[in-house]
């Protein structure tokens, strides 16, 4: 992969990671578009190595461990995971997660993270 396709993969990581992960819910404000940034190459380097999704969703977990956020919704993740691969297919992702309804939580453990 070349510099600039490398580039892309990173600024299309961190406009998924903005757009459908953001877990403290920060999307739309301009002073925060680089919240996430720093995240997108270790990510991208994820997917050009062909980690599995249970990989990402695993390194995903980790990082809002960090935040010191405990859970995550399981239609975030998977929005995210299909968003990170299929980039084309994104604002459909975007769309679904954030019209869900919440049901009665379902948990199951990610690393540290619980997931639901």
């Amino acid at each position: 992969m070349g510099k600039e396709q490398s580039r892309a993969l990173i600024a299309g990581v961190d406009s998924v990671l903005r757009e459908v992960w953001d877990p403290i819910g920060i999307n739309g404000a301009p002073e925060t578009r680089d919240e996430y940034t720093s995240y997108a190459p270790h990510i991208a380097r994820l997917l050009r190595s062909g980690a599995s999704d249970a990989e990402i969703e695993r390194h995903l977990a980790t990082l809002i461990l960090g935040m010191g956020i405990s859970w995550v919704s399981p239609d975030r993740a998977r929005s995210t995971l299909a968003a990170l691969r299929f980039p084309s297919r994104r604002s459909e992702q975007q769309s679904s997660c954030r019209s869900s309804t919440r049901k009665s939580p379902q948990f199951r453990r990610v690393g540290e993270v619980v997931v639901y």
